[in-house]
């Protein structure tokens, strides 16, 4: 999966995108039971990991301080609030640039 990101941001970057990000965005279950079954960590592993070059929206961190508070009831969707914090990430990011 590294490597495929890393591909890709080269790819865009060399299309004449200004810059490539990464954004992966954690599920409910994930979050709110982590210890249902064998939970394999995969976003932090890809997220820290020393081969990934393309920069990393974090949604991971912020989603796990709260899980009940970003997604929907009924369903493992984000709700107004998960998507509008997500949307603050990647416009914070932006600015930075």
């Amino acid at each position: 999966f590294v490597t495929h990101a890393n591909n890709s941001r080269e790819k865009y970057l060399k299309a004449g995108f200004d810059e490539v990000y990464l954004s992966i965005i954690p599920n409910k279950v994930s979050l709110q039971s982590p210890d249902l079954g064998n939970y394999n960590h995969l976003i932090e592993r890809i997220q820290s990991n020393p081969k990934l070059s393309i920069p990393v929206i974090d949604t991971y961190q912020l989603f796990k301080q709260y899980p009940e508070k970003y997604y929907l009831k009924s369903d493992t969707h984000w709700n107004c609030e998960g998507r509008d914090l997500w949307l603050g990430i990647v416009n914070q990011s932006l600015i930075k640039k």
